[in-house]
Order: C-alpha cells, then structure tokens, then sequence
C-alpha cells in the first residue's frame, strides 16, 4: 500500500506537502520522546530522594523500637527508685514533723 497521489501537474507540490507534514509528525514525535525523557530523568531522581527518606524512616523506626525495647527496664529502675524514696523520704519527713512541732 502506498500513499495515492493525484496525477497532474501539482504532483510535486503534493510531494512536498507529504515530506512537509511527515517532518513535522518525526519532529513532534522526537519533542514528545524528548519530554518523556526528561520526565523519566525527573522521577528518577524524586525516587532517589524517596529511598533516601525512606531509609531514614527505617532508621527512625529502628531508634523507636531499641527504646521500646528497654522500655520494661526503665520501668522497673523507677518504680525501684520510687519504693527507695518511699522508704527513706517519708520517714524522715515524719521525723521532722515532730520536731517542728
């Protein structure tokens, strides 16, 4: 199959005007494959900075469990601490209640 051209003396110009109009369809398609590389330049790059973030996040989470972690042994060391000030503060304090009075 081919393109059917009018028989006459216009045919050159016709030819021309196929040329023409098939350049600027090769031209828009190289500016449309253009920008779709750009395009693709820039995702990659946000997606870089995804996997960035994204390994911080890991990082973050990471940090947040080892404190949860230890989070049983903390309690325990103040609730330890409490019963040691509740031994020892309030008898004194009773103690100096008396002698102010």
């Amino acid at each position: 199959m081919g393109v059917y051209l009018h028989d006459g003396g216009d045919g050159d110009d016709q030819a021309v005007a196929l040329a023409k109009s098939t350049q600027e369809y090769i031209d828009e398609l190289v500016s449309i494959i253009k920008k779709m590389t750009e395009t693709q330049q820039r995702m990659n790059e946000v997606n870089r900075g995804l996997l960035k973030q994204i390994k911080k996040v890991k990082s973050r989470v990471a940090d947040l469990e080892s404190v949860l972690d230890d989070l049983p042994q903390m309690t325990e060391l103040f609730q330890a601490v409490q019963e040691i000030q509740d031994q020892y503060e309030k008898p004194a304090m009773t103690f100096s209640h008396y002698l102010r009075g």
